[in-house]
């Protein structure tokens, strides 16, 4: 009977210290701040009902007139830039990345439970950058304010427009939320979520612009075609030493083309037929680039089959989809 009483003294003493430690651990000041500094801006059960995200800068910026709102619509499973009354495509691991930013649990301690800190924070709705996250026509599922940096620089005050609380974290934003709206545009010919690969493709087809004679005649030229065969490459015009490998290095800059914006431009236009390029995939898909004249200030205007959007090409990019033939052509003694 005494060895019964001992073990439940023991068993109680060994519960005290234990019932003790926890509670030492839930209530220890440092831990309960960590807990307490631990927030989420966007709730992540949000994210799949998402339709809408909208940019602001403040109004008091000293370029206003160069400034617009960032507005991002999702349609169909994909996000869009819009701008002008027209929707353009938009980068969707860029939107998807911030959507990602903002529903992260992370370290936001409260820095201020005062409205009267809002102005020298510049957290008052005209002086902060405003991001709104719509879920369709509904009241919207987050509206936040980012405004200043702190001392050090790394760190920016941030609060929810409906709440006096102002929060401090890692600033992360600004490469979101100060970036121009071109730095939304998905502006690859093929966009990265098409997946196409080198393998894909099985021919080439490039129509190179017409030139004049010495009579002013305009002469087409003849195309440069490339066929796959196996693991090679067929030519339809003679090189001494014809390089498949260059041909594998010509798809690849075709599919990683970037223009550096849109135009409001129509894709129909009759302007856009100066010359293009065809590429025939593997799965029966034919995909043709026309491009126009190059401009004043040396830019292509550029449409891709299938789509309703026209891209600015720069001089240089231009360049490197209609290469001479001798680009094809190993050096002598390979």
């Amino acid at each position: 009977m005494n060895y019964k009483k001992k073990i439940y003294l023991l068993t109680g003493i060994i519960a005290v210290f234990a019932i003790t430690y926890v509670l030492t651990i839930i209530f220890d000041p440092e831990n309960m701040q960590a807990r307490s500094d631990a927030y989420t801006w966007l709730d992540p059960s949000d994210i799949d009902k998402i339709t809408g995200i909208t940019i602001t800068a403040p109004v008091n910026t000293e370029n206003d007139e160069d400034v617009k709102p960032v507005a991002l619509s999702k349609n169909d499973g994909l996000w869009f830039v819009l701008n002008e009354g027209r929707d353009y495509p938009a980068r969707q691991l860029r939107v998807e990345d911030f959507i990602a930013l903002l529903s992260k649990r992370d370290q936001y301690p409260v820095r201020s439970s005062s409205a009267s800190s809002h102005e020298r924070l510049s957290l008052e709705e005209h002086s902060a950058v405003k991001v709104t996250i719509a879920a369709g026509a509904g009241k919207p599922v987050l509206q936040m304010l980012i405004g200043q940096s702190d001392q050090s620089g790394s760190n920016v005050f941030m609060r929810k427009i409906d709440q006096n609380e102002v929060r401090l974290g890692t600033d992360n934003f600004s490469s979101y939320v100060n970036s121009s709206l071109s730095a939304w545009y998905e502006l690859r010919l093929f966009p990265e979520n098409q997946s196409w690969k080198n393998d894909d493709v099985q021919r080439i087809s490039v129509y190179p612009p017409a030139e004049q004679d010495i009579d002013g005649q305009i002469e087409q030229i003849e195309p440069m075609i490339f066929t796959r065969n196996g693991k090679a490459w067929d030519f339809n015009f003679d090189l001494e030493n014809p390089d498949s490998g260059k041909v594998e290095e010509f798809i690849r800059t075709i599919l990683e083309t970037n223009a550096n914006d849109f135009t409001n431009l129509g894709a129909s236009d009759s302007s856009i037929n100066y010359c293009s390029l065809e590429l025939e995939f593997a799965n029966g898909t034919k995909i043709r680039i026309r491009i126009g004249p190059p401009d004043e200030n040396e830019n292509y205007f550029a449409a891709v089959s299938g789509t309703n959007w026209v891209y600015v090409l720069p001089g240089w990019a231009y360049s490197r989809l209609f290469p001479e033939k001798q680009f094809f052509e190993k050096p002598p003694g390979e």
